[in-house]
């Protein structure tokens, strides 16, 4: 079973805790460095940053979980 269709049909709810959790590891690794080189201002041109990246790993995670896209024969 995956995440993103369980037994009790809560689709959109899992789905956006997903999508936040890959923002936050995308967030992580560029506000610290960011925070580390500039401050506060890095810390949030960091958090930016990562919201394309956390959009492309939900993308590849959701490409990549077979039952996300059941085959059709």
């Amino acid at each position: 079973m995956s995440i993103l269709r369980p037994k009790d049909g809560d689709y959109i709810g899992r789905g956006l805790l997903l999508f936040i959790g890959w923002v936050i590891v995308g967030w992580l690794p560029f506000a610290v460095i960011g925070a580390l080189l500039a401050g506060a201002g890095g810390a949030t041109i960091g958090f930016v940053a990562s919201i394309p990246v956390g959009v492309v790993l939900y993308g590849a995670y959701l490409r990549l979980d077979p039952a996300a896209y059941p085959r059709r024969s």
